[in-house]
């Protein structure tokens, strides 16, 4: 499901954050070796929009399962969920003139509809068929919200002739039940001849925060690892396995996405993901999984940290594997006006385009592209792969075969906001065209980081905000705090700060209410925290 923002009420919280460095100077390097670029396709229907859904595609027609047509969740436990919300119709686009086809899911019998309707499934397509698993909504017969124990077959060609032509799609879907599969908010990928369901959890109940007695959540913690075969009409899980990490894999509302190894192998990444156990932050390390092991590779991932629409793309030549993230919501916001990065401990929905890279040996980079999306999108949204460009077996975009500016995709469906953190969201109804070109552009440089972790409580704050760090060696700070417009309106004198833990305060009672930037500088390191001074 999407992520369930941080409140005024968790800002309050003392949490103990693993950094990474928040303001970075961007530098001139060759990575990545191209440039995306966005645009709007006008004649797209405007009653396109929905997200957390699961998708396929045949030719030019798109086909759309399930998900929500409103925007980011509630956290009220009367409406987090509106069923009026729920996606009771399969549809059909065909891309060719942008027209929509639907049919109610409401004349299926109830046991097979619920789950089709649900939002957060995990779902792949493989061969003729799209296959769904769990999903979070309304069981109509218990009348209560839980997560389905379903496994859903459609066969991708009839059903969707069967929207076009207004004719029943029940032949079109088979499902089977079972309790391993009772999965929300993770990634299903088919790989090495399985089916491959990345982490996520069963959730049970009413979401709201806090959660009260109402909901139960249990995290899969695990890599689940099966097939599907169909005997005698029915289907059916053989060979089920699964890896599990209590610590690693403890996560949900993710990227898993295909990448082709050095050697030309395939292989899955899993990046980031929710929630720390600890605390309601993401998680930073990127997990490498291949069909004998999995690796948490070592690497703060700096941005990108919730499941958006994205694009993986191989250079065979520099072996070199790209991740392009397309916005979405990231626990680190890139401000163009000051080319820095700000860590945002409320989550914010962002516009920047970024790109992870991979390079032989497992290091990892990442990139800011110098170009942001028209709005605070991507979230809970899909890449559509553009089937005439040239893509290895597993959906990775083949780099080499790319020559000059060249379709990818398109950006479909998703959460669009209106402010990063704390305003209102709708659904995405607008399809984008999206570029790709060989290019050169800016990357993420690292830098050294003086602190182990840097904490700002309590946030919003009125009269008084505390500062605790810590210090990898004794150094020499200064604290500064700025307008949202770069104005200094205050300043602690640098000092020098012993090894380890520090705490200090600022005065806030002469700053009006609004948003605010701490500055700390600590040798060649910079934190920005950003901040809510309260009336």
């Amino acid at each position: 499901m999407p992520v369930l923002k941080n409140s005024y009420v968790i800002s309050y919280l003392l949490v103990f954050a693993f950094l990474v460095n928040v303001e970075l100077r961007a530098q001139f390097a060759q990575q990545p070796p191209f440039r995306i670029s966005i645009e709007p396709v006008l004649n797209s229907n405007a009653a396109a929009g929905f997200h957390s859904f699961a998708f396929a595609q045949l030719g030019s027609r798109w086909l759309i399962v399930g998900g929500r047509t409103n925007g980011l969740h509630g956290l009220n436990s009367n409406d987090p969920f509106p069923l009026e919300s729920a996606n009771n119709n399969v549809v059909v686009f065909d891309t060719t003139n942008w027209q929509i086809y639907t049919s109610s899911l409401s004349a299926l019998p109830k046991p097979v509809a619920d789950p089709l309707r649900s939002t957060n499934m995990q779902y792949v397509q493989h061969g003729d068929y799209l296959y769904m698993v769990g999903g979070y909504g309304r069981d109509s017969i218990l009348n209560r919200f839980v997560t389905f124990p379903v496994i859903s077959r459609i066969r991708i060609d009839s059903i969707m002739d069967a929207v076009v032509n207004q004719t029943s799609m029940q032949n079109c879907i088979k499902q089977v039940s079972d309790t391993n599969l009772r999965i929300c908010g993770g990634e299903m990928h088919f790989y090495d001849n399985m089916f491959y369901l990345v982490f996520g959890h069963d959730f049970n109940g009413r979401y709201a925060n806090p959660f009260a007695p109402i909901y139960t959540q249990v995290y899969s913690n695990s890599v689940k690892k099966f097939t599907i075969s169909e005997n005698a009409g029915n289907l059916q899980i053989d060979n089920y396995s699964t890896v599990t990490d209590t610590n690693n894999f403890h996560r949900r509302d993710l990227n898993v996405l295909p990448i082709i190894q050095p050697n030309g192998s395939e292989a899955l990444m899993a990046y980031s993901g929710v929630f720390q156990k600890q605390h309601d932050f993401p998680y930073f390390e990127p997990v490498f999984i291949d069909n004998s092991s999995y690796a948490v590779l070592n690497y703060t991932q700096v941005m990108s940290h919730y499941n958006c629409a994205s694009l993986p793309v191989y250079d065979s030549v520099s072996k070199k594997m790209h991740t392009v993230f397309l916005g979405g919501i990231s626990f680190n916001d890139y401000e163009p006006a000051g080319n820095t990065i700000v860590q945002d401990t409320n989550v914010p929905f962002i516009s920047d385009i970024t790109c992870f890279t991979i390079k032989p040996g497992n290091i990892c980079e990442e990139a800011i592209l110098p170009v942001q999306l028209p709005g605070l999108l991507g979230s809970n949204a899909k890449f559509v792969a553009n089937t005439n460009a040239t893509w290895y077996s597993n959906g990775v975009l083949n780099f080499n075969a790319v020559s000059g500016k060249t379709l990818a995709g398109y950006l479909y469906g998703g959460i669009r906001a209106d402010l990063p953190n704390l305003g209102s969201s709708l659904v995405n109804d607008t399809v984008y065209r999206v570029f790709i070109e060989p290019y050169t552009t800016v990357s993420i440089k690292e830098v050294p980081n003086e602190f182990t972790f840097l904490d700002v409580f309590p946030n919003p704050a009125s009269s008084k905000i505390y500062i605790r760090f810590q210090l990898r060696e004794a150094k020499e700070l200064s604290f500064s705090i700025y307008t949202i417009n770069g104005k200094k309106t205050k300043e602690l004198a640098a000092q020098r700060y012993k090894k380890g833990s520090n705490n200090i305060s600022m005065e806030l009672s002469s700053l009006e209410p609004g948003i605010y930037f701490i500055k700390c500088i600590a040798g060649s390191s910079v934190i920005t925290k950003k901040i809510l001074v309260s009336p």
